[in-house]
């Protein structure tokens, strides 16, 4: 989904890579993890008791602009109240979206196929990191060949993708079916910023280290071990208003790679992005929508927090109605 700026540009590169692949903590310095979406404003992460996804309100004295929090995806199928998202949208001025994703799979795939020699190689893992690689292997059923060749950190992306298969995970939902809401209540679009080109994230992997390879295969299977019950459960909490249900899923792979300079400057310049078109709008008098990332609208200096740095009064789900 294009909310999701980390998620979109991984999902967008691993889903080119993953279907030419079958055919062939810390990163180690005394810099602390680069996560920008890792630290959440506790007092923002309020539930709604109203049913359907929660919402909250920026406003001025004569513009509001209600903010649906979302997930990057939903499991197929998965259905939530749009009731209120449709009674907003009637007579909204703009629906505020995030930056687009500029999706080139032709030339993604051609860069990996050119470069897969650099994903693969390198000191395999040993220790009890080696134990748990192959138990979690062996319960997922996927061939030990099938990892074999492969660094640490695409072992543990193959890994976390085989996690996610039966759950159908739609990338499109829950903004496909905002957008048609949008689109029948004749509401304009807005994006914010300019589109985001993927490329430099895909380059950004091959430069991961042994250490930063090591990490990442420890975030895919701490994902792993999760099970795939706490991504249902998150999306079933998005659906009915329950935040911290919605937050709780394990981030996995997605932390390790919040590491890689390129995908945190790209979180950041997302939620800068975004403030930025809210504020803009809040001088049009009268009503909007805006849909964002639900980590990237609570996190420490994202979007919420931005947009509360500017003076805007934030309700929280519990007095937004």
């Amino acid at each position: 989904m294009t909310a999701v700026i980390n998620r979109t540009i991984l999902t967008t590169v691993l889903a080119a890579a993953i279907a030419i692949w079958p055919f062939a903590g810390p990163i180690a310095t005394a810099q602390p993890a680069d996560d920008p979406e890792g630290t959440l404003v506790e007092e923002l992460v309020i539930s709604s008791n109203l049913g359907g996804p929660a919402f909250w309100k920026v406003s001025d004295g004569d513009t509001t602009i209600y903010v649906l929090g979302v997930p990057g995806a939903l499991p197929k199928g998965t259905g939530w109240d749009e009731r209120r998202l449709a009674m907003r949208l009637e007579g909204a001025k703009a629906l505020i979206l995030p930056p687009r994703i500029k999706a080139r799979p032709v030339v993604m795939t051609a860069y990996l196929l050119t470069n897969q020699k650099k994903f693969q190689g390198g000191p395999p893992v040993d220790g009890a990191l080696a134990a748990r690689l192959e138990r979690n292997r062996a319960a997922l059923k996927v061939k030990p060949q099938t990892l074999a060749k492969w660094k640490p950190g695409v072992q543990g992306m193959i890994l976390a993708g085989e996690l996610q298969k039966p759950l159908k995970l739609d990338d499109g939902q829950p903004e496909g079916r905002i957008l048609a809401l949008a689109r029948k209540a004749k509401v304009k679009q807005v994006r914010a910023g300019t589109a985001i080109d993927p490329m430099p994230a895909l380059k950004s992997l091959v430069d991961l280290d042994a250490a930063g390879q090591r990490i990442c295969l420890e975030d895919a299977l701490d994902q792993v071990e999760a099970g795939r019950g706490p991504l249902r459960e998150a999306s079933a909490g998005w659906a009915r208003g329950d935040v911290k249900s919605a937050l709780r899923a394990q981030r996995g792979f997605e932390r390790c790679l919040a590491r890689l300079p390129m995908l945190s400057a790209l979180s950041r310049k997302a939620m800068g992005d975004t403030s930025s078109t809210i504020a803009r709008q809040m001088a049009v008098p009268g009503k909007a929508v805006a849909v964002v990332d639900l980590r990237q609208l609570l996190a420490r200096g994202g979007v919420l927090d931005q947009l509360r740095a500017r003076g805007f009064k934030i309700d929280t789900p519990a007095s937004a109605g």
